[in-house]
């Protein structure tokens, strides 16, 4: 049985050639500052994706840290069960390591912004998880409200929150904001520097 008509050659060539010979696009080097976000398996995960105005990908976010070739996160997370939490810095392998989904994302600004940012970041180790969800009261922060603070004292109003009572964590994935990176994650846990 051969293909009759022009449209379907068109059809039956693309499909020859997208199975047989894949297009792949290249790759991303991570860098402090980037961003990693991961959709999670925990209580939250899908109340907050559930109530995301945007991108709903995704639940949790944190912040890369390269130290010494080594790739860490820096998040900040509350323990569903203990009601504990606070700013941590972790492996990434440790952070996507329950993740349903993972992508990452580069912030529009320069290389050396989004290295304060990571290190302002890492500033916060150890502070309080916020179980309120006071996007206004900094003692204690949850994930997106780490970003936030962060990248405030990075670069001061660059950023303008929405009014919603959270900080959104589509928020930080706005093509206006950031750039989404392709990274093959274990090319990214073996980088060396």
């Amino acid at each position: 049985m051969g293909v009759r008509n022009k449209k379907g050659r068109a059809i039956f060539l693309f499909c020859l050639l997208f199975f047989f010979f894949p297009v792949t696009a290249g790759e991303d080097t991570l860098m402090s500052g980037d961003m990693i976000f991961r959709h999670g398996s925990g209580f939250w995960s899908e109340l907050i994706r559930k109530n995301t105005p945007r991108d709903k990908r995704f639940s949790h976010v944190g912040v890369i840290y390269i130290e010494h070739g080594e790739i860490w996160v820096i998040h900040a997370e509350g323990n569903d069960f203990s009601g504990q939490g606070q700013v941590e810095k972790v492996p990434l392998t440790d952070f996507v390591r329950t993740a349903k989904k993972v992508g990452f994302f580069r912030l529009k600004l320069s290389t050396k912004e989004r290295s304060d940012f990571a290190c302002n970041a890492l500033a916060m180790l150890n502070v309080e998880f916020d179980w309120k969800f006071d996007k206004n009261d900094h003692s204690k922060v949850y994930c997106t409200e780490l970003l936030y603070v962060a990248l405030q004292k990075t670069k001061p109003d660059w950023l303008t929150l929405p009014d919603s009572p959270v900080i959104p964590v589509s928020l930080f994935s706005a093509p206006e904001i950031a750039d989404e990176l392709t990274v093959n994650i274990p090319e990214a846990i073996r980088r060396k520097p």
